[in-house]
């Protein structure tokens, strides 16, 4: 009688314990709920493109965002570039002519040495891109990035909706291990390469 009670009570505990788990994982599942309430847009396919090339062009080309980059102090004679590709997470209506894009951006600097591609200062984050529509063109007025600390969450959740929230934090590299590189093919290209070149990180 008294190994049935043992046993009832080991059973109970591994049900609360199960119970607590469960709810402890959709607290985390939760957390990634993003909270951003502007109107969610769906946008054709060349309205889309335009708005990543506008934002595409501003990250590789915006003095406040390249320039203090490693292989621009260490190796300024090869003239490196920056390049980058985006992840489209969502866009969303700010005002009656501005909008905000929500991506995940791989940038990498590169630079030609020989028959090779050097790789220096790069990173991959989300970004929440205020563009603004300026004499028949898309402009970029702001780049919001994410903070430090808890992979990102808080920042996450605060500059996405609901739905795109979780899908940026997966775009970011969390649980997600095999991230295509993006740029690399772009940078051989664009340095007269072949596509088979090797990238070298000095």
């Amino acid at each position: 009688m008294k190994r049935l009670v043992v046993t009832a009570a080991a059973i109970c505990l591994l049900i609360v314990l199960g119970a607590a788990g469960l709810w402890a994982l959709e607290s985390r599942e939760s957390d990634r709920t993003g909270l951003a309430r502007e109107e969610i847009l769906t946008l054709d396919a060349s309205t889309r493109a335009t708005f990543l090339q506008v934002v595409d062009d501003h990250l590789q080309t915006a003095p406040e965002r390249v320039g203090d980059t490693f292989l621009t102090d260490e190796k300024p004679e090869l003239g490196p570039r920056t390049f980058c590709h985006e992840d489209l997470i969502e866009i969303r209506r700010k005002s009656a002519n501005a909008y905000l894009v929500g991506v995940v951006a791989t940038c990498e600097e590169f630079a030609r040495s020989g028959d090779t591609l050097l790789s220096g200062t790069g990173f991959r984050s989300p970004l929440l891109v205020t563009l603004e529509a300026a004499k028949g063109r898309f402009e970029v007025r702001h780049v919001e990035e994410t903070g430090d600390g808890s992979m990102n969450l808080p920042s996450i959740r605060a500059m996405f909706s609901p739905e795109g929230a979780p899908r940026a934090h997966e775009l970011s590299g969390y649980g997600s291990p095999d991230l295509p590189e993006g740029t690399g093919d772009e940078a051989r290209l664009a340095f007269g390469l072949p596509l088979t070149a090797k990238i070298v990180h000095p």
